[in-house]
């Protein structure tokens, strides 16, 4: 069916009485209208079709790269073992090693392949405390926890058992350096550190009014003041954790399933 142009003038018309006779009276009526046969339909050209295709493409693309963004572009496979016996496969806690995968491999993994919510996001902590109520338990957990994250391509780095107090602290200090130049060479990898048992580092108390300098440097780590650094410690004393743990990027959770 083709439309015809419609002109939006005022109708205008008269009558006469055929009985008195009298004079003719004019009637003006604005809603009545009329097809103009001087207008001219406007045609929509080939430019103006073709823009209009191409911005509704372009928002086609960007509304699917949203949605895409929107969900987990790696995998969760990839920090899988096939091996029940290795990693965090093998502990007696899987609660806790389903949460350890979710909350600190799985970040570091899709940071390391380029997924931006953890790169840039607050998705991905810079320290983790696993508090127990036995050191063993805590130290079986947390070399699963590192073992598992070799096998899955992430570099780590383990502080030695028999170093004293300031061997220990000098070894911390080197290994952040390291570190964050491994990052830096490799162009985005992340290195674990694990330094063990945090109270063979400082002693521990909830009040304290002054830090040591490695309980300073464990709380200044973070992705911008050192990019690709993720330490990983357990404790005993979970009830006397300085609170500055508490307002640093660090996951402190208990050990319990």
């Amino acid at each position: 069916m083709q439309v015809s142009p419609v002109s939006y003038k005022t109708y205008t018309t008269s009558f006469c009485n055929s009985q008195t006779g009298e004079k003719k009276v004019e009637i003006s009526n604005p809603f009545l209208f009329q097809t103009d046969p001087t207008k001219k339909m406007k045609e929509m050209n080939n430019n103006s079709l073709g823009i209009t295709v191409s911005l509704l493409a372009v928002a086609a693309v960007a509304g699917m790269l949203l949605n895409l963004r929107m969900k987990n572009i790696i995998p969760e496979s990839l920090i899988e073992l096939a091996d029940k016996n290795a990693g965090l496969n093998k502990l007696k806690y899987p609660n806790t090693a389903k949460f350890l995968k979710k909350k600190v491999l799985y970040p570091i993994r899709a940071a390391m392949e380029g997924d931006e919510k953890y790169i840039y996001g607050d998705k991905l902590k810079s320290g983790l405390i696993l508090t127990v109520d036995n050191k063993n338990e805590g130290k079986k957990v947390i070399n699963a926890l590192v073992e598992h994250a070799k096998e899955i391509g992430i570099y780590t780095m383990e502080i030695p058992a028999n170093l004293k107090r300031n061997g220990r602290i000098k070894w911390v200090y080197k290994a952040i350096e390291e570190a964050t130049n491994y990052h830096r060479i490799t162009n985005g990898d992340y290195t674990i550190i694990n330094i063990g048992d945090i109270s063979n580092l400082a002693n521990l108390k909830i009040s304290k009014t002054k830090f040591t300098n490695v309980e300073e440097k464990l709380r200044q780590i973070n992705k911008q003041s050192y990019p690709g650094v993720i330490w990983v410690g357990y404790t005993d004393a979970g009830n006397s954790l300085p609170y500055f743990y508490t307002n640093a990027p660090i996951l402190i959770t208990k050990l319990a399933d």
